[in-house]
């Protein structure tokens, strides 16, 4: 029996239907930033890669789509492991991955 490979698009297809299936959300199986803004104050940010650029007016942000720009005052890092973190402070604007923007 001969079986072709696995390309990404299929992989990512059957992914999500079996997530689909499961009930389970699309950044567990896609490793997709999630990111959960409390106010104006606070934001958690889940499935991270990393810290690029971190002042108290902007933290840069690496994830698998891009990076997550945030803007504001009195920025800090409430708190950062591997795979979540949050920023608090003052925060005015948040710039997404693919054009996505909040603020």
């Amino acid at each position: 029996m001969r079986t072709e490979p696995m390309t990404v698009p299929k992989l990512r297809h059957w992914a999500g239907r079996i997530t689909g299936a499961l009930g389970a959300p699309p950044e567990l199986a896609f490793d997709l930033p999630k990111t959960t803004l409390i106010g104006n104050e606070r934001l958690q940010i889940q499935n991270h890669r990393g810290v690029v650029e971190y002042t108290s007016r902007r933290i840069r942000v690496r994830s698998r789509e891009g990076e997550i720009v945030v803007t504001g005052t009195r920025l800090r890092i409430g708190s950062i492991f591997q795979d979540e973190m949050v920023i608090e402070g003052n925060i005015m604007h948040i710039d997404l991955p693919a054009g996505g923007a909040l603020g």
